[in-house]
């Protein structure tokens, strides 16, 4: 609910701020029959602009034998516009801190992992354990970091979205832990400064961090582990 309502606020806030920002912008006569060019190549691929299983089959060849897909292929790609902050680091990052953190557990059959101080469920292992018990540890990394692992590759095919969203759900069941978000974030950012992105702004997290009892956060408490993260970061760069 909080996430909702804050995720609302930010649209309507983004909206208005637009408004304001471009209400004197006009186009000149050429900008004028530009944008009717490349709004004519839109409307002619709308049927393409649809769902999130056009990386599969024939819908795929079809969009990228598209005249509007030729022209963003040609593009400039001067940023990386839109990334989840939980699909930034490393699966080798999840795997340190399940083979030490006891409440991380795995269902190995469903690919699912949980986060359970009390775990009643028999369905689960902890991770910590079945790695002391692991005869081969190098096998059983490789095993753990598949579930948390997210690929270009492993999202072509027509089930994609679901199992995108199942490794998200992976990771946000660390990532998202009120004692691991500031080292998710501070790793996160970093890396995408490694990459040389030069201007990373956060924004929507509210009402992702949560105890270890599942309880989220309220906004002032988020707001100091954003800030503590953002400092931290600041003072390294």
């Amino acid at each position: 609910r909080i996430r909702e309502e804050f995720v609302e606020k930010f649209a309507q806030q983004k909206d208005r701020l637009n408004k304001a920002k471009y209400k004197d912008m006009t186009f000149t006569e050429d900008e004028v029959k530009a944008n009717k060019i490349f709004m004519d190549i839109v409307n002619e691929a709308r049927h393409l602009l649809k769902g999130f299983e056009f990386f599969s089959g024939d819908f795929k060849k079809e969009v990228e034998s598209s005249h509007l897909y030729e022209i963003f292929s040609e593009m400039p790609k001067a940023s990386l516009h839109h990334i989840h902050l939980g699909s930034i680091v490393p699966a080798s990052w999840f795997y340190e801190i399940a083979i030490r953190d006891e409440g991380v557990i795995v269902n190995f059959e469903t690919q699912k992992v949980k986060y359970r101080l009390n775990n009643n469920d028999p369905e689960y292992k902890s991770v910590k354990e079945l790695y002391k018990k692991a005869p081969d540890k190098a096998a059983f990394r490789q095993k753990v970091e598949a579930l948390f692992q997210m690929s270009t590759e492993e999202f072509k095919g027509l089930r994609s979205w679901d199992l995108m969203m199942r490794k998200y759900g992976n990771r946000a069941q660390i990532c998202d832990l009120t004692k691991y978000a500031e080292e998710y974030i501070i790793e996160a950012c970093l890396i995408l400064i490694k990459e040389k992105f030069i201007n990373v702004q956060l924004k929507v997290l509210h009402g992702f961090f949560r105890d270890e009892n599942g309880v989220f956060l309220d906004s002032e408490a988020e707001m100091k582990i954003i800030q503590s993260a953002y400092s931290k970061i600041k003072a390294q760069h």
